[in-house]
């Protein structure tokens, strides 16, 4: 049987994108930060990633990468994502 060891955060984790063009994780969902959520998933074991979109928007509406992908990524980098 295969051992899950991954959190993936679907869409909806982020709400906008602030004067600076940065990625802003949904405050009311994610109180404490994504950075505090990456290092309590690596404390378990797990590794963490965080669902984006090559499109300027998602399924759901929320900003996607179109245009910020080295952004985003360095963005996610900064949070710990692993995956």
């Amino acid at each position: 049987m295969p051992v899950i060891n991954i959190l993936l955060i679907d869409d909806c984790w982020q709400i906008d994108r602030d004067a600076q063009g940065n990625i802003i994780p949904d405050p009311k969902h994610f109180p404490s930060g994504i950075k505090a959520l990456a290092d309590y998933v690596h404390s378990k074991g797990l590794k963490f990633g965080l669902y984006s979109d090559a499109g300027t928007l998602t399924c759901q509406k929320r900003p996607g990468s179109r245009g910020y992908e080295f952004q985003d990524a360095r963005q996610y980098a900064a949070w710990a994502s692993t995956i």
